[in-house]
């Protein structure tokens, strides 16, 4: 664990931030032929390093890394927003919530230090809700969209995965339409696994897929995760 103080633009955290520094890793048996990339060198990553913006996890406890942005005084440090095309993306800090979004309440934490849990999400497919309702995950930093759990047979599926061409959508809980939706493919980033883990909740993992094109507002102060189309917005 490294300890440092980042730098936004304008202003810096006021004190530094714990950072998990990876020293080593390994290929898993499902795919011993992984390549590894060279953990001694700055330049592997291009100089660039990920951190989790995200509001679940326990924050308090040996080997946690913490939201670095919860850290910030006044409103930059409670809400911020998330906008991503194909090209790029914008991190607002202090934004506001714009008023198409469709909320997610965060649950309450039950885990010691957790502050809150993920929220629930329902599915629709070809935006038609059917009878799934599960804990979802916005995740950016995973690549692929996934599903696991059981009664998910209003979902077309082929080989474990959503048949391609299948408009998956994600809504809050109680919601008449989604409020971002992921498209099953047929290469690597968009086929969309299907599968059950005994004894595990269900969840979703919307990937970085779901947040294209939309406005993703995280608030701290209220526990929501707000998703709004980025066309609406503008309009």
């Amino acid at each position: 664990m490294c300890y440092a103080q980042l730098h936004f633009e304008g202003f810096s955290t006021p004190a530094t931030v714990p950072i998990a520094y990876l020293t080593s890793a390994t290929c898993p048996k499902t795919n011993p032929g992984c390549k590894i990339p060279d953990l001694h060198s700055p330049k592997t990553m291009n100089g660039y390093g990920i951190f989790g913006a995200g509001l679940t996890g326990i924050m308090s406890g040996a080997g946690s890394v913490p939201n670095p942005i919860l850290v910030l005084p006044g409103r930059r440090g409670s809400v911020y927003s998330v906008m991503l095309t194909h090209g790029g993306g914008e991190l607002v800090l202090g934004s506001d919530e714009p008023q198409a979004s469709a909320e997610f309440h965060l649950m309450q934490g039950t885990l010691p230090g957790e502050r809150y849990a993920l929220p629930r999400t329902c599915l629709f497919v070809d935006e038609r809700p059917i009878d799934a309702c599960m804990s979802i995950s916005f995740d950016t930093g995973n690549g692929v969209p996934w599903i696991h759990g059981t009664n998910l047979d209003g979902i077309p599926q082929q080989d474990g995965f959503v048949v391609p061409g299948t408009r998956l959508g994600f809504g809050p809980h109680g919601a008449a339409r989604a409020a971002t939706p992921v498209v099953a493919g047929t290469s690597f980033e968009d086929k969309i696994k299907i599968f059950g883990i005994p004894g595990r909740q269900p969840l979703a993992n919307a990937s970085i897929q779901a947040f294209f094109d939309h406005i993703v507002t995280y608030d701290n102060k209220k526990g929501i995760i707000a998703v709004a189309p980025v066309q609406a917005v503008v309009k």
